[in-house]
């Protein structure tokens, strides 16, 4: 007959199981979201296939978590599925940070130049808007008065707009997509009511991260250029 001791211990290891379940699906989902995130990047068709390829062989997980559900118990069970998620978590981040792929790094540095390539742009259509704007009124202005006239107004439409994430706020979000994995798995086994999914989905909101002031001189330089075009035109 088993004790109420032996009973606990059996629940504890069941649930801590159930657990590593949960965080391998976890896990599998986040994979399967960046894989198919990277398809509609207009990679080259053999780093595609090799991503589809990739997508499939992940079913391969549902196999393996089967086999150790059916050939082992207790704590033996629990062991094999939490090695299991550590080695998937260990894959993902090595692929992530310890492998060079020349496609990624190609990626990283066009992407790197368009974000700033994109502030820059921003800046110069505000500062030509707001220049115009400042004509419109005043068309005798120097370069300087319009400056600190527009300053402030460049500044609040500029630190509206989104800006890319940086390598840290990257890795919180994937942070933050894993644990709405789980809490999605959760649900859908019916071991979260509705009410406490919605306020625990509350709780993991997306960064939406804006662009920085710009300095003085960036926007003094810029009025500088658009004033003396404007003026060369209209003379």
């Amino acid at each position: 007959m088993s004790s109420n001791s032996d009973l606990s211990t059996r629940f504890s290891v069941g649930s801590a199981a159930d657990s590593y379940k949960e965080m391998i699906e976890a896990e599998r989902s986040l994979l399967h979201e960046r894989a198919k995130s990277a398809l509609s990047l207009g990679i080259p068709a053999e780093e595609k296939k090799f991503l589809e390829d990739a997508i499939v062989a992940l079913s391969g997980l549902d196999q393996l978590v089967e086999i150790i559900d059916k050939n082992l118990n207790g704590v033996n069970r629990t062991v094999a599925l939490s090695n299991l998620e550590k080695t998937i978590r260990a894959a993902r981040v090595i692929g992530s940070h310890a492998i060079k792929n020349p496609v990624s790094g190609k990626l990283q540095t066009k992407g790197a130049a368009s974000v700033q390539n994109s502030r820059s742009e921003h800046l110069d259509f505000l500062v030509e808007k707001h220049v115009k704007i400042e004509l419109q009124k005043h068309p005798s202005l120097s370069a300087n008065a319009i400056m600190n006239r527009i300053l402030k107004p460049v500044n609040e439409e500029l630190t509206k707009i989104p800006r890319p994430l940086t390598a840290v706020e990257k890795k919180m979000e994937r942070e933050r997509m894993r644990q709405v994995a789980t809490l999605i798995n959760r649900r859908d086994k019916g071991k979260l009511e509705v009410g406490e999914f919605d306020a625990d989905i509350e709780k993991l909101k997306p960064l939406e991260p804006k662009e920085k002031e710009a300095k003085p001189d960036a926007i003094r330089r810029r009025v500088t250029k658009i004033l003396a075009k404007i003026r060369k035109k209209a003379a």
